[in-house]
């Protein structure tokens, strides 16, 4: 039984807008790779903003049982994130 891995993000890791046909050429990007050894759903969303991103794992994470989450692994990824998600209270060299 492979891990299961559980992908948030923005364009970056949406597994639709790295999908790409050249020619004969099908590129699917990066996170295609972890599904030779990983259980993977993909929640990334191209265009979302980092607090949705959090939001959104926030809502998966509580539809499921504490036990069922021991055994889920999370990709969370966005570029650029230090410019996307400010973190209150910190300074811009604490964030």
């Amino acid at each position: 039984m492979k891990q299961k891995l559980w992908i948030f993000g923005d364009s970056y890791a949406d597994k639709q807008t790295n999908y790409k046909k050249i020619g004969q050429i099908v590129w699917e990007g990066w996170t295609h790779w972890l599904e030779s050894d990983y259980d993977v759903e993909n929640f990334a969303l191209s265009g979302i903003s980092g607090d949705t991103c959090f939001l959104r794992l926030t809502n998966k994470v509580d539809e499921h049982e504490t036990d069922e989450l021991k055994n889920i692994s999370v990709v969370f990824i966005l570029a650029d994130i230090d410019s996307r998600v400010p973190l209150k209270g910190y300074t811009d060299d604490q964030q």
